[in-house]
């Protein structure tokens, strides 16, 4: 997976006063003033220690983003309508830092301390269309230690997120895949295999095997029969009359769940056919395709 990185200095950090800021900065000027109208030296003393505590807060909240080297990937894969976590390696020079981060004005905002050294911080993200998706700019800001000033960075990542069509439970069509026909072999499953038949009972097969409704009503002692469970491989396809978006959403969410049960399944969409296969990889190409469908 690909990755990249900055360090954050000065030149790039904005930086201007809270609301607490100048309200400091409007009681420091006000005792300045008393004390000057007043002679008196209490006021002056105060008013000159307040201006010069928030001069210093300046340095100080600064200082709390420069010299962090970030990293992140640069391809991000999920599913639309849902959060996408933005894994984020931060690595700290020294000290604790307290640092709030958010993707674009409507992602869900991160807060917390981070202390010296490497650590992943999952930013989240929630687009809402399928396909290759832009990441807007990364805010990352500070108030601390004294909450006079917050600095802050914007930084357009260089990241695109490919997004799965949302999964929605719906009518697909299932296309028995021809060259499955005949030669279908049992699915592997730690599951129970499905109930078939019952037959007369033998000593050898225990008693975990009689049918003891059977007996109890005076059938005789007969043993249940099981059979494993045969994965059909079928090619999915769009339902005749629907929206395409829904189409997706619904083989999308087919998709996942014949890939939990373990099943053989393709694609056969818009003259484009993916052969029935399992397992994550193939998932992954589906869901791919889907996406990435004009």
């Amino acid at each position: 997976m690909q990755t990249s990185g900055l360090r954050l200095s000065l030149r790039r950090i904005f930086i201007v006063p809270t609301a607490l800021g100048w309200l400091w900065a409007a009681v420091g000027g006000l005792l300045y003033v008393v004390g000057v109208n007043t002679s008196s030296n209490v006021p002056l003393i105060l008013g000159f220690l307040m201006l010069a505590l928030q001069l210093l807060a300046i340095f100080l909240t600064a200082q709390t983003l420069h010299g962090l080297q970030l990293n992140w990937s640069t391809q991000l894969e999920g599913w639309a309508g849902e959060q996408l976590p933005l894994m984020l390696q931060l690595t700290v020079p020294k000290g604790m830092r307290y640092l709030g981060l958010q993707l674009g004005p409507k992602g869900r905002r991160w807060e917390g301390i981070c202390v010296a050294g490497m650590q992943q911080i999952p930013v989240p993200w929630q687009g809402e269309s399928r396909g290759l998706n832009k990441l807007p700019r990364l805010r990352i800001d500070s108030q601390a230690p004294l909450g006079l000033w917050v600095c802050w960075v914007r930084l357009q990542l260089a990241t695109e997120a490919l997004l799965y069509p949302a999964p929605v439970v719906a009518a697909v069509v299932e296309v028995p895949w021809p060259q499955a026909i005949g030669t279908q072999q049992p699915k592997q499953s730690a599951e129970p295999h499905d109930f078939h038949s019952l037959q007369p009972h033998r000593p050898e097969e225990g008693p975990q095997r009689l049918a003891w409704k059977q007996l109890a009503r005076g059938h005789g002692e007969l043993s249940k029969r099981f059979e494993a469970p045969t994965a059909k491989a079928v090619l999915l396809s769009l339902q005749p009359g629907i929206e395409k978006e829904k189409g997706l959403s619904a083989i999308a969410a087919r998709i996942k769940q014949l890939a939990s049960n373990g099943d053989s399944y393709g694609l056969l969409i818009d003259h484009v056919e993916i052969p029935p296969a399992n397992g994550s990889e193939h998932r992954r190409i589906c869901l791919r395709r889907l996406a990435l469908l004009p």
